[in-house]
């Protein structure tokens, strides 16, 4: 504890003094809107995580060791993290507009990549059924969510910029988010709300609470949490029919679809 209040507070200290040097040399309002805002969650959640390795890892603090292997956890959650970290960094470094979502989806596509010996086990066929899912889920969020105030991209790009980021923009919606975040929680918090050892539950093997309670946790991840709770139990469901995270995948992938074609025809950046 006094090592991690040392930290922060010298982490704190170096944050004041960067937010006045951005804002002076280079931009007062990314020092204002963007570094101000993300750059306390940034250092708070690399000290956190730090600290963790450091005790769990180090030998210093524990009597007993503990193995060094990967946790089988890594492979589901890994992706997850480091949408945040890395989304808390670049918004550290913009203001309004999110210029690196390409390399967000870059990146995070190279990890699945890197996994994607350890996806064997729990992907799997498809099947109609995924695809009505999505649609139902879609519909549902028409009803249930609001759309939010959104960042119009062609306020800021335009020509092959523009092109490239919306290309980018549709992948990561439709195909690295949803495998991504079912990893996460269908794929992982699911089964671990059943057992300690998650990686013997079989996919689609559901409880009440486990649906119930990784659901909420889903939708509290996102703005429109009421529509995404209920998105994120249909999204469990589907998983009764093959056992598959596959078809929650694809679901989720339909439902972004939708969404994406719906924001490009009206505009509706908000719900984006």
């Amino acid at each position: 504890m006094p090592l991690a209040v040392g930290l922060s507070w010298t982490a704190n200290t170096l944050r004041i003094a960067l937010i006045i040097a951005i804002g002076t040399c280079y931009s007062p309002k990314i020092a204002l809107d963007g570094f101000h805002t993300q750059a306390g969650w940034l250092t708070f959640t690399i000290i956190g995580i730090g600290l963790v390795l450091l005790v769990e890892r180090g030998g210093w603090f524990r009597k007993t060791k503990i193995a060094t292997e990967p946790p089988p956890s890594l492979p589901y959650l890994l992706p997850l993290m480091v949408i945040f970290l890395v989304q808390i960094a670049s918004a550290a470094m913009i203001s309004g507009f999110d210029f690196y979502y390409p390399v967000r989806v870059t990146l995070l596509a190279l990890i699945l990549f890197h996994f994607r010996k350890d996806y064997r086990q729990i992907f799997g066929p498809t099947g109609i059924e995924a695809i009505a899912c999505g649609l139902a889920v879609f519909f549902l969020w028409m009803i249930f969510a609001t759309e939010h105030s959104g960042t119009d991209p062609t306020q800021f790009l335009s020509g092959g910029k523009l092109t490239g980021w919306i290309l980018f923009r549709i992948a990561g919606a439709v195909i690295i988010v949803p495998i991504v975040e079912e990893l996460a929680f269908r794929g992982y918090l699911l089964r671990r709300l059943q057992a300690l050892e998650f990686e013997k539950v079989p996919i689609g093997h559901l409880t009440l609470f486990s649906v119930l309670a990784s659901s909420l946790l889903f939708g509290l991840l996102h703005q429109h949490w009421i529509a995404v709770t209920i998105a994120g139990i249909l999204y469990a469901l589907i998983l009764l029919k093959r056992g598959s995270l596959t078809d929650a995948i694809v679901a989720h992938g339909v439902t972004n679809l939708c969404l994406a074609i719906h924001v490009l025809v009206t505009g509706a950046w908000g719900y984006w």
